[in-house]
């Protein structure tokens, strides 16, 4: 079988299309492979840099608000840092509740290589007003662009974590942090035809093809071949807010084999440590 997992998220649409999961060419079942510690940590770091940017694109929009939060004067300790932070957070709540404003955030705290600093993602509200609320040093609030694509900011807060979060002495155990209230968007999941893995993805219309994010490959571990692709909208306002149904498409497996034999010549850029999406 071949099935297509969509994801709309604000005005982008994470699409990966995959084949069977546990069989080899011929239909038996194939054995795993163990991955190397190296594979496992970029593995989790793909997963966690994907989700993170699903999360902002779907629960942020043009004009919220990236803050980095920096300390004056004498630099806290880890557990001073995140003390003020919980408390920066109990204030930030209370404003937005007098303003009649969701409150919601995502978070992420750094420390390698430079002062303790955090950065949060939190909805639009008077910038002002927050900056009276942090009262251990400085604010600086960046306002999220008109395109509604924040990859490349989920990216960078992915990164900003990934060589300390697994330390003893981190911040925090996470990469990122949200509140309970950040939701996730509904996955779609359809089978389709074979052909899907070869051909040339199309856009529906009012979205482009993010050429740089279309990948094609083969997992060196199951001997699964993928696409992934991400979509983004033209518009002002997205199209769509959930994938539409397609067409179920009959699975043909000597199709099937034809297509391995097709796409092997496709370098893999990650292997998975189990059979679970990167989603």
């Amino acid at each position: 079988m071949i099935k297509r997992e969509t994801i709309i998220a604000g005005s982008t649409g994470f699409i990966r299309i995959a084949g069977v999961a546990d069989k080899t060419i011929s239909g038996k079942r194939k054995s795993k492979q163990k991955p190397t510690p190296e594979a496992v940590k970029k593995i989790n770091r793909i997963r966690s840099e994907r989700s993170l940017q699903i999360k902002i694109n779907y629960n942020f929009k043009p004009g919220d608000i990236h803050l980095v939060l920096t300390y004056a004067k004498e630099e806290p300790t880890k557990a001073e840092a995140a003390k003020e932070l919980r408390n920066f957070k109990d204030r930030l709540r209370r404003l937005y509740k007098k303003n009649k404003i969701e409150f919601k955030w995502i978070c992420v705290t750094e420390y390698l290589n430079k002062r303790i600093h955090h950065h949060m993602i939190v909805p639009n509200i008077d910038a002002s007003e927050i900056d009276k609320l942090w009262i251990k040093g400085y604010i600086r609030p960046v306002y999220l662009d008109s395109t509604g694509d924040y990859r490349k900011l989920a990216s960078y807060l992915v990164k900003e974590t990934d060589k300390t979060f697994r330390n003893a002495d981190a911040a925090s155990k996470q990469r990122f942090s949200c509140s309970r209230n950040i939701k996730n968007p509904p996955v779609k999941v359809e089978r389709v035809s074979a052909a899907a893995l070869v051909k040339d993805p199309k856009s529906p219309k009012g979205y482009s093809i993010d050429e740089d994010s279309l990948y094609r490959g083969i997992n060196p571990v199951t001997g699964v071949p993928y696409m992934e692709y991400v979509i983004v909208s033209m518009l002002p306002v997205p199209r769509l807010s959930i994938w539409p149904r397609g067409v179920k498409k009959k699975y043909k497996e000597k199709y099937y084999d034809k297509l391995l034999k097709e796409i092997s010549e496709y370098q893999t850029r990650f292997v998975f440590d189990d059979e679970e999406d990167l989603y």
